[in-house]
């Protein structure tokens, strides 16, 4: 587990359950990271603070959400 996800979890005292926490994009039903491995920050807006981070996805990534969400239509 990386430190900015632990850092957010400590951001978010209100989840009963922190397994309930995906710093991961769901894709087909897996959650998986961006293809590139790359990261976008996630900051407070009150205060700037990181609280986390998320996969930075793009077109590859999003193409197989479209395609998994079709298919379960």
């Amino acid at each position: 587990m990386n430190a900015a996800v632990v850092q957010s979890r400590a951001a978010v005292p209100s989840l009963k359950d922190p397994t309930l926490f995906r710093d991961r994009c769901l894709v087909g039903g897996e959650w998986v990271e961006a293809d590139n491995r790359a990261r976008i920050n996630v900051d407070n807006p009150a205060d700037g603070e990181l609280i986390g981070t998320v996969p930075d996805c793009g077109a590859a990534e999003t193409r197989r959400a479209i395609a998994a969400a079709a298919a379960a239509l």
